[in-house]
C-alpha cells in the first residue's frame, strides 16, 4: 500500500511540473508563431530561428561544464548542501565573466568591426539559455524543481506581452519585443548577482574557484564539444537556411523543427525531472525500468500529437503537388528529433559513470555519418538534409544501444 501510494504521489508531482513545464514552453513555443501567422513576415521570422539556432549552438560552451559537473560532484562527494552553494557561487562569477565577454563582442561589433547584425539578441539569448540550464540543475538538487519555471514563465510573459501589444496596435514587427524578456532577465540575474556578492561578502578563494572550473572541465570537455556538434547537426539547416534555402523551404524547415521541439522539450522536462533519480541510483550497470518507461510512454505520445499536427498543417495549407515531398521531410526530421532524444536520455548513464569521451566519440561518428551521407544522397538540399539527419541519428543510436549492451547494462 505505501509503494503504491508512493507511485501514486510521484505521479502526480510529475504530472504538476509537467503541466507547469508545458505551460511554460507553450508560451516559448508560439512566441515566433505568433511573428509568422499574425505579421505576416517570413524574412523576420527566419531571422528569429536563426538567433535561436546560432544561440543553442552557443551555450555548451558558456558554463565551463558546470551544469553536467554539477551532478556528478553531487553524487560523489559528501555535504551536498555546501557543494551546492560552492558551485553556485562559482556559477555565477562564471555568468557575469560570459556577460562581460559579450559585452565586449557587442562594442567590437558597432565600433571596430561588424560581425553580425543580430549579434546583440544572439548574446543575450545565449546568456539567458545558459543562466536557465544552470538554474534548472540547482533547484532540481534542491528538489524544487518548479522554481526555475516561475522565472521563466515570467520572462516570456513580458515578451509575449509586448509582441501583443505592437499586434494589436497594428505597429510594424521588431525584433527586439520578442527578446525583451530575456534581455531583462539578463540584467536582472547580472545586477542581483553583484547585489548578492556585495551583501553577503561571498568568500570563494581563487584557488578554490580555479580548482573547481578545472576540475569541471576534466569532467565536461567531452559532453561540451559532444554538445555543440549535436546541436550543430540538428540546428545546420536553420542557420544556413536564409543563405541556400529558398524562403518557403527555410520556413517548412524552421516549421517543423518548431514543432518537433515540443519532443525536446517533453524530453527536457522529464530529464529535468528524473536526473537526479538516475544520477543517485547506486548500481552504475542499471537502467530503471520504471523511470524509463515513464519517459518513453510520454515521449512517444508526443511524437504521434506532433507528427498529426505537423501533417494536419500540411494539408490545409501545403500546395498540393508539394504535400508528399513536404510530409517525407517533415516525418524525417521529427523522426530525427524523436531518436536524438531517446540518444540523449541513454547518454546519461556515460556521464552518472564519468565516461563522458564515449559520448564525444559517438557525437563524432554521428558527425562523420552525416556528412557522408550529406555528400553521397543525390537529391534536392532540403530533401537530402532531412535524410542525412535523421540516418545519422538513427545509426549513432544503434550503436550507443550496442555499447551500453557490451558494457553489461540492464533494465531493473
Amino acid at each position: 500500500m505505501k509503494y503504491v501510494l508512493r507511485k501514486f504521489t510521484a505521479n502526480k508531482e510529475l504530472i504538476r511540473f509537467m503541466a507547469l513545464s508545458y505551460f511554460d514552453k507553450a508560451v516559448i513555443f508560439f512566441l515566433p508563431i505568433i511573428v509568422l501567422t499574425f505579421f505576416q513576415d517570413k524574412a523576420e521570422y527566419l531571422s528569429v530561428e536563426f538567433i535561436y539556432s546560432v544561440s543553442i549552438v552557443i551555450i555548451p560552451f558558456l558554463d565551463l561544464g558546470l551544469v553536467n559537473y554539477f551532478y556528478y560532484v553531487y553524487r560523489q562527494k559528501e555535504g551536498g548542501a555546501q557543494i551546492i552553494s560552492k558551485i553556485n557561487n562559482i556559477y555565477r562569477l562564471v555568468f557575469l565573466s560570459a556577460f562581460a565577454l559579450g559585452g565586449g563582442f557587442i562594442v567590437i561589433h558597432y565600433t571596430v568591426y561588424p560581425i553580425n547584425d543580430l549579434i546583440v539578441f544572439i548574446i543575450f539569448r545565449s546568456l539567458f539559455l545558459s543562466a536557465v540550464a544552470f538554474l534548472s540543475s540547482y533547484y532540481r538538487l534542491l528538489n524544487k524543481p518548479q522554481n526555475v519555471l516561475y522565472v521563466t514563465i515570467l520572462t516570456n510573459a513580458v515578451s509575449l506581452g509586448v509582441l501583443l501589444l505592437y499586434l494589436f496596435s497594428d505597429s510594424s514587427f521588431e525584433l527586439w519585443t520578442l527578446f525583451i524578456g530575456q534581455i531583462l532577465f539578463c540584467l536582472v540575474y547580472m545586477f542581483k548577482i553583484i547585489w548578492d556578492t556585495y551583501k553577503t561578502r561571498i568568500n570563494l578563494r581563487i584557488l578554490e574557484i580555479r580548482t573547481t572550473i578545472s576540475a569541471s572541465l576534466r569532467f565536461s570537455w567531452p559532453t561540451i564539444l559532444q554538445v555543440f556538434i549535436m546541436m550543430y547537426l540538428a540546428n545546420y539547416g536553420k542557420i544556413h537556411a536564409m543563405d541556400n534555402l529558398n524562403i518557403n523551404d527555410g520556413v517548412l524547415l524552421s516549421l517543423v523543427q518548431r514543432l518537433a521541439m515540443l519532443i525536446f522539450l517533453t524530453h527536457s522536462s522529464l530529464l529535468a525531472f528524473f536526473i537526479r533519480d538516475i544520477y543517485i541510483e547506486k548500481n552504475h550497470k542499471t537502467i530503471n525500468i520504471s523511470l524509463f518507461s515513464r519517459y518513453f510512454f510520454l515521449l512517444l505520445i508526443t511524437l504521434l500529437l506532433i507528427g498529426s499536427a505537423i501533417v494536419g498543417y500540411l494539408v490545409v495549407w501545403e500546395n498540393e503537388s508539394l504535400f508528399s515531398r513536404s510530409v517525407l521531410i517533415s516525418l524525417l526530421l521529427i523522426g530525427y528529433t524523436f531518436i536524438s532524444c531517446m540518444f540523449s536520455y541513454f547518454e546519461l548513464y556515460y556521464g552518472r559513470e564519468n565516461k563522458n569521451i564515449i559520448r564525444l566519440i559517438l557525437a563524432l561518428i554521428m558527425a562523420g555519418i552525416f556528412i557522408l551521407l550529406f555528400n553521397f544522397i543525390q537529391t534536392e538540399l532540403l530533401l537530402k538534409l532531412s535524410a542525412s539527419m535523421f540516418l545519422s541519428a538513427l545509426i549513432s543510436f544503434l550503436l550507443s544501444l550496442g555499447i551500453l549492451y557490451k558494457r553489461n547494462y540492464k533494465f531493473a
